[in-house]
């Protein structure tokens, strides 16, 4: 007999080799389906009923190790069809699990968690059955002795196999799928019932779980708004809740379990004391548990989000809500670390990169002032060392690391740590795609001339990025030198990368410029380097205003209206003023500013929002952008005149050009003011089209979701499921 069993499970192993082969392993979905999908399932059948053979072959001859090696097989076999749901489960294979269970109560079950995962996969195939008014088929009739397990039906039934799977003194979690399965059919009840702390707590998270699971269902039929957080969720969570101070030692599964169901309910208490508690430990243990770090990762991403959650504008003030913020960011770098400890091959990868979304969100109000964002630096160099080992999965997450990078560089700056800024760059250089190195560019010119090195060899890299990147760059070499002579020559490269773009040159001409004004050299050369720059940019409007509307006014923008006619006569004498004049004005000119385009500036009275000024750009779209007449165009024509304004010679020709640069002042505020009421009436017609739908029956958009800045993180549900 026991040599038949023996034979029965090579049998069922000959078929799951054959099986794998084909990729066709139970839990696995038949490509095309069909007849290959078929034969697969007989196959699995077949399997099972080997498996079921040399089980009862083993009860037969009073083997138990025998019914615990059929056990065995069967469990790690079909353990991924078991995770895909109680109807995922055959006929062939719900018959197999009644005559195992009967089978494990008869012998003596070891380990304990064997019995246990396989009455939960039994008790999820019995819930089927009886959603299905499907009859219970235990005791199986080929083992004629087998023990009473239930009333007969399918859920008394899958209690008995539940509680017969946690014998006494067994440790909760060595039994936690069963007790989990218990909770599910019984209720509330088996939770009083069940005299085990730890026990008690898988109980309530399984039904917490399934209340969670109702409410969003529940939000979904009445249109998907605001998320609904029944009472009967939330008098399990309190009652699970009472269990942090009596478990002990700390369980950091449970722990961080609760964290997220706690997360996931607004519970921002509940979430922090549970995180908190769960995370205890980690740095008390000398080795790394991937298993174990895992639910470190989780719980301090819940930390993070729970000390978020608790920021009230009404009741706390900005440094508060700061002190806040700063917490929840070291929570999510934390979680970034553990979860790399965990293994980025093991789901670790995902925590990681959820963390560093989370971190960022949390960041955001930080960013606007040197004085908190140079404390983003830390934690963000821990989150983007882990991501360097991680390969972005779009364009979207090579943007989004663009932007950590650039946060880093700024709060580096901003602590005067121009070594690590300039490893920072060579590093993000390397792992970036060239599209994203514009603004790393600025950052790492800026670092080399802090440091005192030389910049020349850098620009054999730089002319891979185009002209607009090596003149962007000579440009900030010259305003970082002290060296009257070295300026010069930096200014002329920076014009002579551009001598084919015009437009694109004007900026630097407007610069070289004021340098020359500022610098002491002849008043008349860099009169004439602003209207080289102001004539490129007038054609430019010139052209724009043509190609709106030919010579109608009414197609022009804002600025180019009546109020043209009151500077007309005062446009074209600035214009025309003798080249080379006299000049001798002392300055105080913006040559040596900083023009650090790529630094992150939220505003705190936006909500929250930020954006990236100098975003990245290929160069075919910041040539057709440098192509446009727009806000910064007329801004530029204004500094040339204010300029020159500076340098009149007389009063009249003073207040010519300030009356030019106020007109295009003005005009660039048009433009703004333009361009923000044709934002404002597209998004009212998006939300009149949404409103709209949802009056027809499609799902409604919640208001938070339109205009949100922050990168999607999917909420706390979603974040805190991605870190598990």
């Amino acid at each position: 007999a026991v040599r038949l069993a023996q034979a029965q499970f090579a049998a069922g192993e000959a078929r799951y080799l054959d099986l794998r082969r084909r990729n066709l392993e139970p839990g696995r979905t038949a490509v095309g389906g069909g007849a290959a999908a078929a034969e697969a399932a007989a196959s699995a059948d077949a399997m099972a009923r080997s498996f079921a053979d040399g089980l009862r072959l083993g009860l037969r001859v009073r083997e138990d190790w025998l019914v615990q090696n059929a056990a065995v097989y069967i469990w790690n076999y079909y353990m991924p069809l078991f995770q895909q749901g109680g109807a995922a489960i055959s006929e062939a294979l719900y018959t197999c699990l009644e005559e195992t269970a009967a089978g494990l109560a008869m012998a003596k079950a070891e380990p304990p968690d064997l019995f246990s995962g396989l009455a939960a996969a039994l008790t999820e195939a019995l819930e089927v059955r009886n959603n299905n008014g499907l009859e219970c088929l235990y005791p199986p009739s080929t083992i004629p002795d087998a023990p009473s397990l239930g009333d007969g039906t399918c859920l008394g039934h899958a209690a008995a196999v539940c509680q017969a799977a946690m014998p006494a003194g067994v440790p909760a979690m060595q039994v936690r799928r069963a007790a989990a399965a218990l909770a599910r059919v019984q209720g509330k009840s088996a939770v009083d019932e069940e005299e085990d702390a730890e026990r008690k707590l898988i109980m309530l998270l399984e039904l917490i779980r399934l209340e969670a699971r109702n409410d969003q269902e529940q939000s979904k039929a009445e249109g998907g708004g605001a998320a609904i957080v029944s009472q009967t969720r939330k008098d399990l969570m309190a009652e699970a809740a009472g269990f942090l101070g009596s478990i002990k030692p700390v369980n950091p599964e449970l722990f961080a379990r609760l964290s997220r169901e706690a997360t996931q309910a607004a519970d921002w208490d509940s979430a922090l004391s549970a995180g908190r508690r769960a995370t205890a430990p980690a740095d008390k243990i000398p080795n790394v548990v991937p298993a174990l770090w895992r639910w470190f990762a989780l719980a301090e991403t819940c930390v993070g989000q729970a000390l978020v959650g608790q920021i009230d504008p009404e009741q706390h003030d900005l440094a508060a809500q700061d002190a806040l913020r700063l917490q929840a960011v070291d929570s999510f770098a934390r979680a970034a670390v553990r979860a790399k400890q965990a293994g980025l091959d093991n789901g670790g990868s995902e925590a990681a990169a959820c963390a560093s979304r989370l971190l960022w969100n949390a960041a955001v109000p930080l960013m606007s002032a040197s004085t908190t964002r140079r404390l983003l630096a830390d934690p963000i160099l821990k989150v983007l060392g882990i991501l360097e080992a991680i390969r972005p999965a779009d364009d979207n997450e090579a943007d989004f690391r663009t932007r950590l990078y650039l946060v880093a560089l700024e709060a580096l700056a901003d602590g005067a740590r121009w070594s690590e800024g300039l490893d920072l760059t060579t590093r993000a250089l390397k792992i970036l795609p060239p599209s994203n190195h514009r603004s790393l560019w600025e950052f790492r010119v800026t670092f080399l001339g802090r440091m005192g090195k030389d910049l020349g060899s850098e620009m054999l890299r730089v002319k891979e990025c185009g002209p607009q990147m090596v003149a962007k760059v000579w440009s900030m070499m010259a305003q970082a030198s002290g060296d009257r002579q070295k300026r010069l020559e930096a200014y002329q490269q920076a014009l002579e990368a551009l001598q084919d773009k015009p437009v694109d040159q004007a900026e630097y001409l407007i610069q070289y410029g004021e340098f020359l004004y500022a610098w002491g050299f002849p008043a008349s050369d860099a009169r004439n380097q602003l209207l080289a720059a102001a004539d490129s940019l007038i054609e430019l409007e010139a052209a724009a205003e043509e190609e709106a509307g030919g010579g109608d006014d009414d197609a022009k923008s804002r600025g180019s209206k009546s109020d043209a006619r009151s500077v007309g006569s005062a446009f074209s004498r600035a214009s025309s003023m003798r080249r080379g004049g006299p000049g001798g004005l002392t300055s105080t000119s913006s040559a040596g500013r900083s023009g650090r385009v790529g630094s992150i500036t939220p505003s705190r009275g936006m909500g929250g929002t930020n954006s990236v000024s100098g975003s990245e750009k290929s160069s075919s779209g910041a040539a057709a952008e440098s192509a446009v007449f727009n806000v910064s165009k007329a801004l530029e024509i204004g500094r040339v005149y204010t300029m020159l304004a500076r340098m009149a010679g007389v009063r009249k020709e003073r207040i010519e050009c300030l009356l030019v640069a106020q007109h295009y002042f003005v005009k660039a505020m048009g433009i703004t003011i333009d361009t923000l009421n044709a934002e404002a009436s597209a998004a009212a017609a998006a939300n009149a089209i949404s409103d709209a739908e949802s009056a027809a029956g499609a799902g409604r958009v919640s208001p938070g979701s339109r205009a949100a800045s922050t990168l999607a993180s999917g909420g706390p549900a979603a974040a805190a499921a991605a870190a598990a």
